[in-house]
């Protein structure tokens, strides 16, 4: 279960403490969506994006987010 930036996942005891879904999440992220895959894609602000904002994306690797990249306006 995702709350904001947090999540939870259900064990067969019922649902434990909220986690971070990561630091890079922390600041400037909204609209966050989760593939089957783990993969999170989210809208980011960054100062070189002048205001607009970008689609990025991070992979699940080994239990882990990978930082986020910026995708190609043509993904």
């Amino acid at each position: 279960m995702y709350v904001g930036k947090e999540y939870r996942e259900r064990t067969d005891t019922g649902w434990p403490e909220l986690k971070s879904q990561g630091e890079f999440l922390k600041d400037q992220t909204h609209g966050l969506s989760l593939s089957s895959k783990g993969t999170y894609y989210f809208g980011f602000y960054a100062n070189e994006d002048k205001g607009n904002g970008s689609i990025y994306f991070s992979c699940l690797i080994d239990g882990k987010h990978e930082n986020p990249v910026k995708m190609n306006p043509r993904d």
